[in-house]
């Protein structure tokens, strides 16, 4: 395992090391990188360079403790979930604060298979990024804290949305038509 993913781990405070690979080790994980990590979208706003190599984004956003955005920081989980031996993809979703479903591909999450199962991770959304894994493979409503998560399956070129509502007032946040990105 890479120094600096170690690093990043144990700036999370959970005994990964003696943890069975389960939901339950990766809800903790994500929980507490939503509390320690900031999200800023500053410097992608101000078109400023921001390389995605390894080393500088765990520089940033995990040492300078700069923020980030879901590129940066659904990359760091990503690589720290296939350290710990997890089956994970990246995918590439679009979000649709404006209800148009032509928007670009421009959101980075997680997919992760699990006991045969599918979930949707994310930690760069914000304050409206789910707080938990949703499970994916079928249509169904989740509920965590205040907000309600709705993950409606669809047809092949929409596999599914995810339509998050809250009573803190928060916008809904739609992912649909997910992509994965080809390595």
């Amino acid at each position: 395992m890479q120094n600096y993913i170690k690093h990043y781990l144990n700036s999370l405070a959970i005994d990964y090391i003696n943890e069975d690979r389960n939901l339950a080790l990766i809800e903790r994980l994500q929980a507490a990188h939503l509390a320690r990590y900031s999200f800023s979208s500053v410097n992608a706003l101000q078109a400023k360079s921001l390389s995605l190599d390894d080393d500088k984004v765990f520089s940033r956003l995990i040492n300078l403790q700069e923020g980030g955005y879901c590129f940066e920081h659904n990359k760091i989980f990503f690589l720290a979930l296939v350290a710990l031996g997890f089956d994970v993809e990246i995918l590439i979703a679009r979000v649709m604060l404006n209800g148009r479903e032509e928007n670009p591909r421009s959101h980075r999450l997680t997919k992760l298979t699990l006991e045969g199962k599918h979930y949707l991770l994310d930690v760069g959304f914000g304050v409206s990024t789910p707080v938990i894994a949703l499970p994916i493979d079928q249509s169904s409503r989740v509920s965590e804290g205040v907000n309600l998560y709705e993950i409606s399956r669809r047809d092949r070129l929409i596999p599914f949305r995810i339509k998050i509502k809250s009573t803190l007032s928060i916008p809904d946040y739609i992912s649909s038509s997910l992509a994965p990105v080809l390595k």
